[in-house]
């Protein structure tokens, strides 16, 4: 926590002495965020599709026609996520009195749940192809795993293995 925090406060103050450096920056397109804690951050449902806006440059004709499929994509992988965070919560609140029985539902509930996101992955790959080009279709999806690799660590750091 502490190395977060100051890792941001770094971050501010190398913003705020560029800003008052009177040198102007040059016009770049903006960068995708590298820092754990930044990419965390947008992580949420909410800020999702910010994310792959700010990092997935698109014209207006690939806008048009990615975004709807977009939007679509994520109305399956919503009640993915929402089934994980259930499945931590269950593992939280019976932690310490997990019966096998229900060590082997978790169990089964993370491979099924990783087995559809894998399915619903493959399934939009085709669209996504139809409508973009490879490299946006890669990148999008290299994008989409990095937001799902973070929520994954959040996930974990919050569970304590088994004993």
């Amino acid at each position: 926590m502490k190395q977060m925090l100051m890792g941001s406060l770094l971050a501010v103050l190398a913003a705020l002495l560029i800003a008052c450096s009177g040198v102007e920056q040059a016009k770049t397109p903006p960068a995708v965020p590298d820092a754990p804690e930044e990419v965390a951050k947008t992580a949420t449902r909410a800020d999702r599709r910010q994310f792959i806006t700010d990092s997935l440059p698109l014209d207006e004709a690939q806008a048009g026609v990615f975004w709807p499929l977009y939007e679509e994509y994520q109305q399956g992988l919503d009640p993915l996520y929402d089934r994980l965070v259930t499945m931590n919560q269950i593992y939280e609140r019976e932690y310490g009195q997990i019966s096998d029985e229900r060590a082997r539902w978790l169990l089964d509930e993370y491979l099924a749940i990783e087995a559809a996101r894998l399915k619903l992955r493959q399934d939009f790959v085709p669209r996504f192809r139809a409508v973009l080009p490879e490299k946006k279709v890669t990148a999008y999806y290299q994008l989409e795993n990095k937001l799902y690799a973070l929520f994954m660590y959040e996930a974990a750091m919050q569970v304590v293995p088994l004993e």
